[in-house]
């Protein structure tokens, strides 16, 4: 118990040393120092993994230096020359209010509840989602990809461009391009500066003539060549950027115009609420100035410091100054609001899924009863591509600013908005769906009325999935959704899972193959119902996908057995991957561990466009790495030139559902009826209730030219048909047999090992 008034103490003491030396300095020296030791942890970083925990610390010393700032005026009259152990001694201060708020203040005041409350009666998942949630508020910030921050704020600024005009005279493609000036300047502002004064400095000494000596007369012999290159100007402006705070003066930067951008400025000392008295004053459980508006008003110049807070905010600060500024515009504002946030994510799926049948707006009646109470339901998009069926649930609403320390309930009722409401609504759908074989789906014509519009037929969707999309990012907290109490697998038995619209722009630039999105979309929905999986966000999922394919599989893995943690470094592909999209557009897409002999027959697969072609494909991209090796070599060495004189084999593989595949020539071609003979022979010798055939043609090359597959089903079969095909299963079956005991030494089989025959039982179950 006495340990919890002690860190108390030590954090508060911590933040009054903090505030004290902060105030020392002249804040934009001090904020240009603190930047300029960031921007050195960050260079050649491009994945937050390699980040240690003292290089974050340079992150979280310079948004809270901005956030004293904001929040205490100036009370001295000199200010101190900073030098680089004074800068040292704030950060190292800085960093321990970081750590001991998120980990030994969290340690403490959990021990103290336990001593305080009967452990029987101590609610430990919400003791774990209390400390998890406070966690994530001191220590995560934006994660969406700068490669997507201008086409997000564009798009979902789009339907106010006349109110934007009409008040600051820009439009959503005029304030993202600012918005973006910014960040470049922020990202690369430095590195630029240096390189242009490098340049300039080459070009005033390319040609010194031999009567220079002395130092002076070599520094007048520069200045007149940058004068006569007419470069003063360029050189002037490349060591205001580099020495001094041009980089950060959004007037120099952007034309944004000065109303707006006191809209989002704290001058100094002007937040009451960030170092106000009282419990966790100054500490970063409380909410930082700098989160609710990214920008400084110093000396009458406004600066940015921090991308981050401002990407993460803008769009926020823009409803709230509109709404402010033009009450009447509040419902306007929700509307086209929830209108393009219901658009963006549906236009998305259109790009990842082409041809993808999408419903928008769609209503049905719930309950399905004759009662007068039958109520007229809406979801917002369903999308269907082939066997798979997605749900789809937007919400616009914004993520929570309230802090879990001082309103852990208003803090979790927020975000529980964003995933309870859509999980619920998506399970209402889906138990409607499951009323009858056919169900009717209605629009809504342009008179209000409801009209038919579609039947869908829930049992023909192998895979179904529901999914609750946000307008603000924070899968940092959907990827753990089990912690806030929501049951992510529906009674219907279909995974729920939230996404935010940058994580779909992730899967959009990632995925150029259909069935391989839908192939990572059946893995993740696996990885929802296999508990094991604990991820930072949705790109450590992808991540993994990238790496090893089929992840779920490791959760039979010692490790996965153990710890159920696989996400550090698996993104690290990823996020290199988007760092250098960012510099140059055409750079490749990181390779997964799909062979590329099956990344072909699936774009063949996704060509056929017949039913059921997404789950061929599943088949396929399931291998494991060794069996996508063995079967592109069997499907070469069957469709080699070399076989001219001999009927090629068929060859059957154990995967699920099982699959047979032939190969036909110029030389020989399968006909329908031997591909059937020999199919269904194959499947009777097992329980499978159906098994594919897989009908591949190549050219005289070898190359493969089309890929076509059938379905067989036990129960589609006449009992005239069993009892024909019979025969010539127990035909293969001994043949099979026969040839496994050839292939064992002594022509001995361990009991435990499958049955040669084919049936998928152990030898001694079968045929010993």
């Amino acid at each position: 118990m006495t340990e919890y008034p002690k860190i108390i103490s030590e954090i508060d003491a911590l933040v009054h040393s903090a505030v004290d030396s902060i105030n020392q300095y002249e804040p934009l020296e001090l904020l240009r120092y603190a930047f300029g030791a960031f921007a050195s942890k960050a260079l050649g970083k491009v994945s937050e993994y390699e980040w240690s925990n003292d290089d974050s610390s340079y992150i979280y010393t310079l948004e809270y230096i901005q956030s004293v700032i904001a929040s205490s005026g100036p009370e001295v009259l000199q200010y101190r020359d900073i030098s680089p152990d004074d800068f040292e001694a704030i950060r190292n201060t800085i960093k321990q209010i970081y750590q001991k708020s998120a980990l030994d203040f969290q340690m403490a005041s959990t021990a103290k509840r336990n001593l305080e409350t009967d452990d029987s009666s101590l609610d430990k998942s919400y003791e774990e989602l209390y400390v998890l949630s406070q966690m994530y508020w001191i220590r995560v910030r934006n994660s969406r990809f700068s490669v997507h921050h201008k086409p997000f704020l564009e798009t979902i600024l789009r339907p106010h461009d006349s109110v934007l005009k009409e008040l600051w005279n820009l439009d959503s493609n005029d304030i993202s391009k600012q918005i973006e000036s910014i960040l470049i300047s922020l990202r690369s502002g430095l590195i630029n500066a240096a390189i242009e004064i490098r340049e300039i400095q080459t070009q005033s000494t390319a040609e010194i003539p031999s009567y220079i000596i002395t130092e002076d007369e070599l520094q007048v012999y520069i200045n007149k060549k940058i004068d006569s290159l007419g470069l003063r100007d360029k050189l002037n402006s490349a060591f205001e950027k580099f020495f001094g705070d041009a980089l950060f003066d959004i007037q120099k930067i952007t034309n944004i115009p000065p109303s707006m951008l006191e809209a989002f400025s704290w001058s100094q000392g002007e937040n009451a609420d960030f170092l106000a008295e009282g419990l966790y004053k100054g500490w970063p459980l409380r909410i930082l100035p700098v989160k609710q508006r990214p920008f400084l008003k110093i000396n009458g110049h406004f600066y940015c410091h921090d991308g981050d807070w401002l990407v993460e905010s803008i769009y926020r600060l823009i409803q709230k100054k509109i709404i402010e500024l033009k009450p009447s515009y509040k419902q306007i504002w929700a509307d086209r609001q929830k209108e393009v946030t219901e658009e963006f994510p549906l236009n998305l799926f259109k790009s990842l899924l082409p041809g993808a049948t999408i419903l928008k707006s769609i209503h049905y009646q719930w309950p399905p009863t004759a009662s007068p109470s039958k109520n007229w339901c809406e979801t917002d998009g369903i999308v269907i591509y082939d066997d798979h069926l997605f749900v789809i649930e937007v919400k616009a609403g914004a993520f929570t600013y309230s802090s879990p320390a001082s309103d852990f309930e208003a803090h979790l009722n927020s975000i529980t908005a964003l995933i309870q409401k859509p999980y619920n609504q998506a399970k209402r759908l889906f138990e409607y769906l499951s009323t009858a074989p056919t169900v009717p789906l209605y629009s809504e014509d342009a008179n209000g009325e409801k009209v038919k519009c579609f039947e869908i037929s829930l049992d023909k969707f192998r895979i179904k999935s529901s999914i609750g999309i946000t307008l603000d990012h924070f899968t940092h907290i959907a990827s753990n959704i089990e912690a806030y109490n929501i049951n992510e697998t529906q009674s219907t038995g279909i995974p729920f899972w939230s996404l935010a619209i940058s994580d779909l722009m992730v899967f959009k630039d990632l995925f150029t193959s259909p069935h391989q999105f839908l192939h990572f979309i059946e893995i993740r929905t696996k990885a929802i119902i296999n508990k094991t999986f604990k991820m930072a966000d949705e790109v450590d999922h992808v991540g993994m996908y990238f790496k090893v394919g089929d992840y779920t599989q490791l959760a039979n893995t010692p490790i996965g057995q153990h710890t159920g943690l696989y996400s550090e470094g698996y993104s690290q592909t990823i996020d290199e991957y988007f760092y250098n999209k960012l510099l140059d557009e055409s750079f490749p897409i990181p390779k997964t561990s799909i062979h590329n002999g099956i990344s072909k027959l699936v774009t063949l697969l996704e060509n056929n466009k017949n039913p059921s072609q997404c789950h061929l494909s599943s088949i396929l991209l399931s291998l494991h790495p060794q069996l996508q090796i063995e079967l592109i070599r069997i499907i070469e060495e069957l469709s080699s030139p070399s076989i001219v004189s001999k009927k090629p084999k068929s060859v059957s593989f154990r995967t699920d559902p099982p699959v047979t595949i032939f190969v036909s020539t110029p030389h020989f071609h399968w006909s329908d009826s031997e591909i059937r003979k020999q199919t269904i022979s194959a499947m009777l010798i097992t329980s499978k209730p159906y098994r594919i055939a897989v009908h591949i043609i190549s050219d005289a090359g070898g190359r493969i030219l089309s890929l076509d597959d059938t379905i067989y089903r036990r129960d589609q079969l006449q009992p005239t048909e069993i009892e024909y095909y019979k025969e010539s299963s127990n035909r293969l079956s001994l043949k099979r047999l026969i040839k496994g005991k050839e292939d064992y030494k002594r022509g001995k089989i361990p009991r435990n090992d499958p049955c040669p025959c084919g049936s998928g039982l152990k030898y001694k179950k079968c045929c010993l």
